[in-house]
Protein backbone atom coordinates (compact mmCIF):
# COMPACT_ATOMS: atom_id res chain seq x y z
CA UNK A 1 0.00 0.00 0.00
CA UNK A 2 1.50 3.38 -0.92
CA UNK A 3 2.12 5.92 1.77
CA UNK A 4 2.13 9.42 0.26
CA UNK A 5 5.49 10.83 1.31
CA UNK A 6 8.34 12.67 -0.40
CA UNK A 7 9.37 9.37 -2.04
CA UNK A 8 5.91 8.45 -3.41
CA UNK A 9 6.61 9.89 -6.84
CA UNK A 10 9.71 7.69 -7.12
CA UNK A 11 7.83 4.50 -6.18
CA UNK A 12 4.39 4.89 -7.79
CA UNK A 13 2.78 6.63 -10.75
CA UNK A 14 0.70 9.39 -9.18
CA UNK A 15 -1.80 11.85 -10.66
CA UNK A 16 -3.09 15.09 -9.17
CA UNK A 17 -6.77 15.83 -9.74
CA UNK A 18 -8.70 18.92 -8.61
CA UNK A 19 -11.97 18.30 -6.81
CA UNK A 20 -14.93 19.02 -9.08
CA UNK A 21 -16.59 22.42 -8.96
CA UNK A 22 -13.48 24.37 -7.98
CA UNK A 23 -12.92 27.61 -9.81
CA UNK A 24 -9.31 28.44 -8.93
CA UNK A 25 -7.61 25.40 -10.56
CA UNK A 26 -8.23 23.59 -13.84
CA UNK A 27 -6.69 20.74 -15.79
CA UNK A 28 -5.00 22.21 -18.88
CA UNK A 29 -3.19 19.87 -21.29
CA UNK A 30 -3.05 17.21 -18.56
CA UNK A 31 -1.52 19.56 -15.98
CA UNK A 32 -2.96 21.53 -13.10
CA UNK A 33 -3.09 25.26 -13.70
CA UNK A 34 -4.01 28.02 -11.26
CA UNK A 35 -6.55 30.29 -12.94
CA UNK A 36 -7.34 32.58 -10.01
CA UNK A 37 -6.40 33.15 -6.40
CA UNK A 38 -8.17 31.09 -3.71
CA UNK A 39 -8.14 27.72 -1.96
CA UNK A 40 -8.48 24.37 -3.70
CA UNK A 41 -8.59 20.72 -2.72
CA UNK A 42 -6.23 18.64 -4.84
CA UNK A 43 -6.61 14.89 -4.79
CA UNK A 44 -3.45 12.77 -5.09
CA UNK A 45 -4.13 9.23 -6.28
CA UNK A 46 -2.43 6.41 -8.09
CA UNK A 47 -2.52 6.67 -11.87
CA UNK A 48 -4.14 3.25 -12.30
CA UNK A 49 -6.99 4.10 -9.91
CA UNK A 50 -9.19 1.07 -9.17
CA UNK A 51 -11.88 1.32 -6.49
CA UNK A 52 -12.10 -2.48 -6.17
CA UNK A 53 -8.37 -2.85 -5.43
CA UNK A 54 -7.48 -1.29 -2.05
CA UNK A 55 -3.83 -1.08 -3.11
CA UNK A 56 -4.71 1.14 -6.09
CA UNK A 57 -7.69 2.99 -4.61
CA UNK A 58 -5.59 5.03 -2.18
CA UNK A 59 -6.17 8.78 -2.43
CA UNK A 60 -5.13 11.70 -0.28
CA UNK A 61 -6.54 15.23 -0.33
CA UNK A 62 -4.41 18.35 0.02
CA UNK A 63 -5.67 21.88 0.51
CA UNK A 64 -3.70 24.33 -1.58
CA UNK A 65 -3.77 28.12 -1.28
CA UNK A 66 -3.19 30.01 -4.50
CA UNK A 67 -2.04 33.58 -3.93
CA UNK A 68 -1.94 34.50 -7.60
CA UNK A 69 -2.89 32.73 -10.79
CA UNK A 70 -0.53 31.54 -13.48
CA UNK A 71 -2.03 34.33 -15.59
CA UNK A 72 -0.29 36.76 -13.21
CA UNK A 73 3.08 35.34 -14.28
CA UNK A 74 5.21 37.68 -16.40
CA UNK A 75 4.35 37.32 -20.08
CA UNK A 76 6.36 38.05 -23.20
CA UNK A 77 6.09 37.79 -26.98
CA UNK A 78 7.94 34.61 -27.92
CA UNK A 79 9.75 34.43 -31.27
CA UNK A 80 13.16 35.10 -32.79
CA UNK A 81 14.88 38.45 -32.19
CA UNK A 82 16.19 38.52 -35.78
CA UNK A 83 14.50 37.57 -39.04
CA UNK A 84 16.29 37.35 -42.37
CA UNK A 85 14.90 39.13 -45.43
CA UNK A 86 11.93 37.36 -47.06
CA UNK A 87 11.68 34.81 -44.21
CA UNK A 88 8.82 33.92 -41.85
CA UNK A 89 8.74 33.63 -38.05
CA UNK A 90 6.02 32.78 -35.49
CA UNK A 91 5.22 35.14 -32.62
CA UNK A 92 2.87 34.57 -29.69
CA UNK A 93 2.37 35.50 -26.06
CA UNK A 94 3.42 33.03 -23.33
CA UNK A 95 4.40 33.10 -19.67
CA UNK A 96 8.03 33.26 -18.62
CA UNK A 97 9.34 29.87 -17.55
CA UNK A 98 6.99 27.84 -19.77
CA UNK A 99 8.19 24.24 -19.90
CA UNK A 100 8.06 24.15 -23.70
CA UNK A 101 7.91 27.68 -25.12
CA UNK A 102 7.98 26.35 -28.71
CA UNK A 103 4.62 24.58 -28.26
CA UNK A 104 2.33 26.82 -30.35
CA UNK A 105 -0.78 25.48 -28.61
CA UNK A 106 0.36 27.15 -25.34
CA UNK A 107 -0.09 30.67 -26.75
CA UNK A 108 -2.26 32.98 -24.65
CA UNK A 109 -5.48 34.27 -26.25
CA UNK A 110 -4.97 37.92 -27.17
CA UNK A 111 -7.41 40.81 -26.90
CA UNK A 112 -6.52 41.74 -30.48
CA UNK A 113 -4.03 40.68 -33.15
CA UNK A 114 -0.29 41.13 -32.79
CA UNK A 115 0.50 44.24 -34.81
CA UNK A 116 3.50 46.04 -36.21
CA UNK A 117 3.66 49.15 -34.04
CA UNK A 118 6.74 50.81 -35.54
CA UNK A 119 9.18 50.09 -38.34
CA UNK A 120 12.50 51.56 -39.40
CA UNK A 121 12.72 49.40 -42.57
CA UNK A 122 10.58 51.86 -44.59
CA UNK A 123 9.02 48.83 -46.31
CA UNK A 124 5.32 48.27 -46.89
CA UNK A 125 6.07 44.57 -47.48
CA UNK A 126 6.77 43.66 -43.82
CA UNK A 127 3.58 41.95 -42.64
CA UNK A 128 2.04 39.95 -39.84
CA UNK A 129 -1.02 37.75 -40.02
CA UNK A 130 -2.80 35.02 -38.10
CA UNK A 131 -1.40 31.48 -38.23
CA UNK A 132 -3.63 29.07 -40.20
CA UNK A 133 -3.77 26.36 -37.51
CA UNK A 134 -3.17 28.15 -34.21
CA UNK A 135 -5.54 31.07 -33.52
CA UNK A 136 -3.28 32.81 -30.97
CA UNK A 137 -0.12 32.64 -33.09
CA UNK A 138 0.90 35.26 -35.65
CA UNK A 139 3.30 34.83 -38.55
CA UNK A 140 5.64 37.69 -39.42
CA UNK A 141 7.00 37.92 -42.97
CA UNK A 142 10.06 40.10 -43.49
CA UNK A 143 10.23 42.15 -46.69
CA UNK A 144 12.08 40.92 -49.78
CA UNK A 145 13.09 44.45 -50.83
CA UNK A 146 16.48 44.39 -49.09
CA UNK A 147 15.24 46.97 -46.55
CA UNK A 148 16.94 46.33 -43.22
CA UNK A 149 15.93 47.76 -39.85
CA UNK A 150 13.87 47.10 -36.78
CA UNK A 151 10.21 46.29 -36.27
CA UNK A 152 8.34 46.65 -32.98
CA UNK A 153 5.52 44.17 -32.48
CA UNK A 154 2.76 44.80 -29.95
CA UNK A 155 0.29 42.39 -28.34
CA UNK A 156 -2.51 43.04 -25.84
CA UNK A 157 -3.67 40.53 -23.23
CA UNK A 158 -6.24 41.40 -20.55
CA UNK A 159 -5.71 45.09 -21.23
CA UNK A 160 -1.90 44.96 -20.83
CA UNK A 161 0.39 45.75 -23.76
CA UNK A 162 3.51 43.71 -24.55
CA UNK A 163 6.15 44.64 -27.12
CA UNK A 164 9.02 42.93 -28.86
CA UNK A 165 11.66 44.43 -31.12
CA UNK A 166 12.85 42.27 -34.00
CA UNK A 167 15.62 43.09 -36.39
CA UNK A 168 15.40 42.47 -40.15
CA UNK A 169 18.83 41.22 -41.19
CA UNK A 170 20.44 40.31 -44.54
CA UNK A 171 20.38 36.80 -45.96
CA UNK A 172 24.15 36.47 -45.73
Amino acid sequence: MPNFTDETLNEWEVVLVPEEGQSCVQMVNGKLKAVQAGKAIIKMRLKNFDVSDPRKAVTKNFEVTINESADDAPLYIHGPDKVRLDRYANYYLIAEGEANPDDLARAYPLDKAIEIKESTTKSKKDSIQKHNEFPNVYVFHANAENKLGKIILTATYQGKKYTKTIEIIPLW
